[in-house]
């Protein structure tokens, strides 16, 4: 068994993933605007957890095990929600400083690289 397996609520997720990463790549390229992924780390693992939870047969919903029986019983929907809340702390932080804009590739890199690149790893730290 593995993340190909018929069910497991891994496959699409990764397949998401993959088209998400090509479509940042190439974006990216295009407008040679680097910090298209900026905008997507607080927004992609949410989308992650819920799929996780959605594929998951639903039986987290019915009180039983999950995947592969491994005993969590409603833990997969309790990563979702608590994702879910750091997800929108995550963007609405990141919102507020700017970091969305219309058109989406137009786009400032996040206000964060400016102080890693001017101090490395020691500003990473204090940060």
């Amino acid at each position: 068994e593995g993340i190909w397996t018929p069910g497991s609520p891994y496959r699409s997720t990764v397949l998401l993933n993959v088209c998400v990463m090509i479509l940042v790549f190439v974006v990216s390229t295009m407008t040679g605007n680097y910090s298209q992924v900026d905008k997507l780390w607080s927004i992609l693992p949410v989308v992650y957890a819920w799929m996780a939870v959605c594929e998951n047969d639903y039986s987290v919903f019915h009180g039983e095990n999950d995947y592969n029986n491994s005993g969590g019983g409603g833990r997969t929907l309790w990563m979702a929600i608590v994702s879910t809340i750091w997800g929108i702390r995550l963007t609405y932080n990141f919102a507020r400083r700017g970091g969305y804009t219309w058109p989406p590739w137009a786009g400032e890199e996040d206000y964060r690289w400016n102080i890693i690149q001017s101090g490395g790893l020691v500003s990473i730290l204090k940060n």
